[in-house]
């Protein structure tokens, strides 16, 4: 069977955001009919439109009649052009053509993009994470800063990293100082841990960077470092075990239910155990 169109639009785009009030144009409009010349015509026998909707079909009749459809839910719609066109010539019969099509428009609802992180986020998340918590404790660590209440002090490293968005991290089976330094890269800094106390009195480690590039002296330049001195003889030497171990559970090991005898650990970290007839040494 000919084809009795020169040309058939595509009015509709998709997806449309829910609430889009959309026009059909008519069935003239989009299915166009070649021009009729001389004794050739080209006209519609028959010419609807079908809005079809969750709640039903609504159809428009005529060829030059079109409508609007008001995607107000975040379903798939079906808009469908069908009829007969004829062709007609003097002196033969008239040809006639049924048509049929059919357009999808999926309304889909505006979803806000996830927030992004920023440094002093990332910071505060990887310090209530360092450990486990009991309900009611607070974490050992907190950034320069930052309150009791959460808020973060004017000049403060935590106001100025809270304006530096994070890229995404991917962190395991690193230290909290690791962590930290990975964060450093993004902020230009090497973290540091000072004791302070809070409001309260109790005690606390502050984290602050060293910036880069910046003036001023370095305050722990002049603490004394920590020193710890192994000896080794001929009778403990080749007559001991050592292995690297990971996940050492200490005094302050993970949280044991019930807490009573119970301990907590510290987050996975990787220490090294020397095991003796007499003794075993833990070294990190």
């Amino acid at each position: 069977m000919p084809n009795l169109f020169e040309e058939i639009k595509k009015p509709f785009v998709s997806p449309v955001p829910v609430g889009t009030v959309i026009t059909i144009p008519p069935v003239s409009q989009v299915c166009i009919l070649y021009e009729s010349i001389g004794t050739d015509s080209y006209y519609f026998d028959e010419a609807y439109i079908d809005i079809v909707t969750p709640g039903g079909t609504t159809t428009i009749a005529g060829e030059n009649t079109g409508g609007t459809l008001n995607a107000d839910t975040p379903v798939q719609y079906a808009i469908v052009y069908r009829g007969i066109a004829v062709h007609a010539s003097a002196g033969s019969i008239p040809i006639k053509e049924n048509f049929r099509y059919t357009y999808y428009i999926q309304a889909v609802e505006n979803k806000l993009p996830l927030k992004k992180w920023t440094c002093t986020e990332v910071i505060n998340r990887l310090l209530d994470i360092a450990e486990p918590l009991r309900q009611g404790e607070k974490p050992r660590f907190r950034l320069q800063g930052v309150n009791d209440d959460g808020s973060y002090e004017a000049g403060s490293q935590a106001e100025l990293f809270d304006t530096i968005y994070a890229p995404e991290f991917s962190m395991t089976k690193q230290t909290l100082r690791e962590c930290l330094q990975q964060v450093g890269e993004i902020v230009h800094g090497e973290p540091r841990l000072t004791p302070r106390k809070d409001s309260t009195g109790e005690w606390y480690y502050e984290v602050t960077y060293d910036l880069f590039g910046q003036g001023e002296a370095w305050k722990h330049a002049h603490m004394p470092h920590v020193l710890k001195q192994v000896v080794q003889n001929a009778n403990s030497y080749a007559t001991s075990i050592d292995s690297a171990v990971e996940n050492i559970v200490n005094v302050k090991g993970a949280v044991t239910e019930p807490y009573a005898g119970g301990g907590k650990s510290m987050r996975a970290v990787e220490e090294y155990v020397r095991v003796t007839e007499d003794n075993i040494y833990v070294f990190h």
